[in-house]
């Protein structure tokens, strides 16, 4: 489990995070499904 903080975090393939990039990358899919529930 990746946990949001305000300093560089580490996913298991190592790869540096932001936690900026994470809450976009949140945001972008909670519009998403948003949207696909809007459509039924």
């Amino acid at each position: 489990m990746i946990v949001l903080s305000s300093i560089p975090s580490y996913d298991m393939k190592g790869i540096k995070i932001y936690t900026f990039d994470m809450l976009f990358i949140i945001v972008i899919n909670i519009t998403f499904l948003f949207l696909y529930y809007m459509e039924f």
